[in-house]
């Protein structure tokens, strides 16, 4: 939009209607403003356009297209309106040519009033756009890739349950089609993370704080050293060659790679208690996807071959999950269910499939004990950091009740002194404040106004030095305030001791093995179980969420929440 309201208010004044000169100026400024309104209305509609893409193919977050179509709306209201009289570029462009027709000054600054109201509104929608996109940052850009590396996968998986068996000459229509759409979106993705990274730095370099810059570009770092880019790449070719077992594979690769750099933008410390905590969740669902395939085996008298071979591909990534586990011996024993299940040995299959789930359950067991180990050391350490602290400002604090008495007390002999100061009562007074001053070195507010107190009782100023005194205590009594808070603060951190309710039920938590030998306790399994009965308690019991797991879980986002506060 060109700013011709001072322009055209000079020459309506200066220039004769009757050389044509206005009328010349007018129609230049008509035409343009006819042509900023044809620009402004193609970019509504392609704001529009760009936003039915986004929703269409899925990417960015949905927030993204929603702004898209505000702004599109906003600027096509702009270039008209059903309101014949509204300040639009349409009627700015109108306004002009009755100036241009009639000659008069009046239709002139009628038409250049509607030309500064939208110069007003172009502004600020241009402000209000630029505010709404930049919300769009690395960490944003991040997120959305990660949510659109799931759902890839999560289609991926579909496709592959869908074509198993299948060569690429193979697939009909549809699923021709879903390949190379699944494939050139891995591919666009993979192509984003190049610049998910440049956000992230261009990001750190406008952060607030060191921490925060130093965490942003530790996960541009991780996009860019973690080979995210090179593994999505990878999974855009198995997914265009129809090897989709691949491309699963390198597609839990690429969402590693990108949860990691996006932890490692908010800051968290990822601990072994937390690596542990991810491992036994990745086990649970794969508990959950062995049971699901043991269950859809029951529930079928036979298996055609083309089910068998389903099946044993649905094995074979159950084996292969637990392979990168290093639980090899839930691993093997999937392994040999694949193949009874290639073989069509139903019965064999199964039986594999539930001793594959025996071993799952004991590996969970000995995760549960070992997290209940780390979470014992994490405490105990946390318990001595946080008694040292305590300590330390305990110690602190005293010291600092210490320099208040003492200045108080010099501050009353001060103030008890009649008439001014002799020379050795100043310098001995003096001697006593450098020594208060020096007891306050951890509290520098305090220890300034000591110290010019001290200057002042050496000058033999006594008004001074009382003034400075009083500062001095305020500064204590606030630093004092201060410390209390934190050592409060320290108590609540420290983890609380185990109850004897709590010690009771950790002992009651156990196999069904341990029954026997607690049956003299109430609260033990029961062990005069028939064979079925305790077959379905024991899958209750393996559903069932461990209250010491759960109890490490709230340790372990607690020892979060507490880092990231520091």
């Amino acid at each position: 939009m060109y700013r011709i309201v001072p322009s055209l208010l000079i020459l309506a004044a200066v220039l004769p209607a009757a050389d044509g000169g206005l009328e010349r100026v007018v129609r230049t400024q008509e035409g343009a403003q006819r042509s900023v309104a044809a620009q402004a209305e193609q970019t509504a509609a392609r704001a529009g356009l760009l936003a039915d893409d986004l929703r269409f193919n899925r990417l960015g977050e949905p927030a993204d297209a929603d702004q898209l179509v505000q702004l599109s709306g906003e600027l096509a209201a702009l270039v008209q309106s059903p309101d014949a009289e509204a300040k639009t570029m349409n009627n700015a462009a109108e306004r002009l040519a009755r100036a241009r027709r009639s000659g008069s000054g009046d239709d002139l600054v009628s038409a250049v009033g509607v030309q500064t109201a939208l110069v007003g509104k172009l502004d600020t929608l241009a402000k209000h756009a630029q505010g709404r996109l930049a919300k769009a940052n690395g960490v944003n850009d991040l997120r959305a890739a990660i949510e659109a590396q799931r759902r890839l996968q999560d289609e991926t998986g579909k496709l592959a349950d869908q074509t198993l068996g299948k060569e690429r000459s193979e697939l009909g229509t549809q699923e021709k089609a879903d390949l190379e759409r699944l494939a050139k979106q891995q591919d666009n993705l993979e192509k984003a993370l190049a610049d998910t990274a440049k956000a992230l730095r261009e990001q750190a370099e406008k952060a607030e704080t060191d921490k925060e810059k130093a965490n942003l570009q530790a996960a541009a770092d991780e996009l860019e050293k973690g080979s995210a880019a090179k593994d999505a790449q990878k999974a855009a070719d198995s997914l265009q060659d129809n090897r989709l077992a691949d491309a699963m594979d390198e597609q839990k690769r690429v969402l590693d790679k990108l949860e990691e750099a996006e932890r490692k933008a908010a800051g968290a410390q990822r601990s072994d208690l937390a690596a542990l905590d991810k491992k036994m969740q990745d086990l649970q669902q794969l508990q959950n996807e062995q049971q699901r395939l043991l269950d859809e085996s029951k529930a079928q008298k036979d298996l055609s071959k083309a089910e068998s071979d389903r099946m044993a591909a649905k094995e074979q990534d159950i084996a292969r999950e637990l392979q990168e586990q290093g639980l090899t011996q839930p691993q093997q024993t999937a392994e040999q269910a694949q193949q009874a299940m290639q073989n069509q040995d139903k019965a064999g299959a199964e039986q594999k499939m539930e001793q594959t789930l025996q071993q799952m359950q004991q590996a969970m067991q000995q995760m549960q004990q070992q997290m209940q180990q780390m979470q014992a050391q994490q405490d105990a350490q946390q318990q001595q950091s946080a008694e040292q602290q305590l300590a330390q400002l305990e110690q602190q604090s005293q010291a600092l009740q210490q320099a208040q008495e003492a200045q108080q007390a010099l501050l009353d002999k001060l103030e008890q002194q009649q008439g001014p100061l002799e020379k050795q009562q100043a310098q001995d007074m003096a001697a006593q404040q450098e020594q208060i001053a020096q007891q306050l070195a951890q509290q520098q507010q305090a220890q300034q106004a000591a110290q010019k107190a001290e200057q002042s009782l050496r000058q033999q100023n006594k008004q001074q030095a009382q003034q400075q005194m009083q500062q001095a205590l305020q500064a204590m009594q606030q630093a004092q305030q201060q410390m209390q808070q934190q050592m409060q603060q320290a108590k609540m951190n420290m983890p609380m001791p185990p109850t004897k309710q709590a010690k009771a039920q950790a002992e009651d938590q156990g196999s069904l093995q341990d029954g026997e030998k607690k049956a003299a306790r109430k609260s033990a399994w029961d062990v005069s179980l028939a064979p079925q009965e305790r077959e379905v308690l024991n899958q209750v019991k393996a559903d069932q969420f461990p209250t010491r797991y759960e109890q490490a879980l709230v340790q372990y986002y607690r020892a979060l929440a507490g880092d990231a506060e520091k």
